[in-house]
């Protein structure tokens, strides 16, 4: 048996009449919703419910309230989410946690060769630092896909890179000045070393003796003097 709902005015005998007419000699049931009982119009964005909470009760039109939508809250990408997907804009308000686990974690970068590949620091909507796999066409041997870390102003307009690192032989160009604030250093492979002090005297070229000892410790040269 199917109910039907219809509204018509209280005292609307003729149309209530119609109405049974239609659907005489059907299994079926008509409830008139007479104007005043409560069933005539209604503000917008209400629904006819019972109550928001507790017991059953009366059926009234009220606002929805959240516990008439089933929901779960989602939980972490790959628990209720898929576990892989694809996402066009992934915002989080906080913070992104990655844990592998047991068996580490990796998290990709991808594009195309001759694109660039960038993670932004950002001061509000103004670019900072970038670190970036540039543009560079990938043409074979290695070359292309190089790495930089790149600076911006305060308008987040791009200065240019501050250090770069060239995939194919690992060469570091670094264009500001660098200063080295540790307490040992050594080039050419040799074990770094503190900083030397070079002795004698000048007359006698037992300073240039000390001189080129030191600079070989660092292993700036090669000392073969005689």
């Amino acid at each position: 048996m199917a109910t039907y709902f219809t509204t018509v005015a209280t005292n609307d005998v003729a149309n209530a009449a119609y109405w049974n007419s239609q659907l005489g000699g059907l299994d079926d049931q008509l409830v008139l919703l007479t104007a005043g009982s409560g069933f005539d119009n209604q503000a917008a964005n209400k629904i006819l419910a019972g109550p928001t909470s507790g017991g059953s009760g009366a059926v009234t039109f009220r606002s929805l309230v959240a516990a008439d939508i089933p929901f779960s809250a989602p939980g972490a990408i790959g628990s209720v989410t898929p576990a892989a997907g694809t996402f066009t804009t992934l915002t989080a308000n906080t913070s992104v946690r990655i844990n592998g686990g047991g068996s580490g974690a990796v998290e990709y970068l991808d594009g195309n060769a001759g694109t660039t590949r960038s993670l932004v620091f950002r001061t509000g909507t103004s670019n900072r630092w970038v670190f970036q796999v540039n543009g560079t066409a990938e043409g074979g041997s290695d070359a292309g896909s190089d790495f930089l870390i790149g600076r911006y102003d305060d308008a987040g307009s791009y200065l240019g890179a501050a250090l770069q690192i060239t995939r194919s032989n690992g060469a570091v160009n670094i264009v500001g000045n660098l200063d080295h604030d540790g307490s040992n250093i050594g080039f050419f492979g040799t074990a770094p070393t503190t900083k030397k002090t070079v002795t004698g005297s000048r007359g006698g070229n037992a300073a240039l003796a000390s001189l080129l000892t030191q600079l070989a410790a660092y292993g700036l040269i090669t000392d073969s003097s005689s």
